[in-house]
């Protein structure tokens, strides 16, 4: 029998892993391979690859429209502009579709400078939780992933 914390923990480790299945598929969709990675203590979420070029992309799961982004917060300054975080949104409501917001580190950058709040020790503002408004421009925004890799724009961004 699992106690309450290790129900929830399990909870979340499903709800994590459905959207990085999701990703997955939405990027073979497009024609580009992928893959997840699996471990406890992976770096990248998924991989998506264009012949010899690899990216690693970290992928942020939620049912309630805001994530807790404090691993991303503290990192946020050192991202490299060309990384790549799919924030996935899945909605309680199971017969409504998952939402997608594809943001480079440059734009995850922007995110925490356009909030208010006390600076970190990285020089950014505190901004947790993200919402879907804050992000609602990066919303299927599969191209950064199709250009960062190389590839040419085709009816599938």
């Amino acid at each position: 029998m699992f106690s309450e914390s290790e129900k929830q923990e399990k909870l979340r480790d499903m709800l994590d892993l459905s959207g990085e299945f999701f990703v997955v598929g939405e990027l073979l969709r497009r024609n580009i391979p992928a893959a997840i990675t699996y471990g406890d203590t992976k770096n990248c979420d998924v991989i998506a690859r264009n012949g010899r070029k690899i990216m690693s992309i970290t992928i942020k799961v939620t049912r309630d429209g805001k994530w807790s982004i404090r691993r991303i917060e503290s990192g946020a300054s050192s991202l490299p502009d060309d990384s790549i975080v799919v924030f996935v949104n899945l909605p309680r409501d199971r017969s409504a579709p998952p939402e997608f917001f594809v943001l480079s580190g440059a734009d995850v950058r922007a995110v925490f400078k356009s909030a208010e709040g006390p600076i970190m020790a990285n020089g950014l503002p505190r901004r947790d939780p993200i919402n879907c408004d804050d992000i609602q421009s990066h919303n299927g925004s599969w191209d950064k992933i199709t250009t960062a890799l190389g590839l040419p724009k085709g009816d599938w961004n």
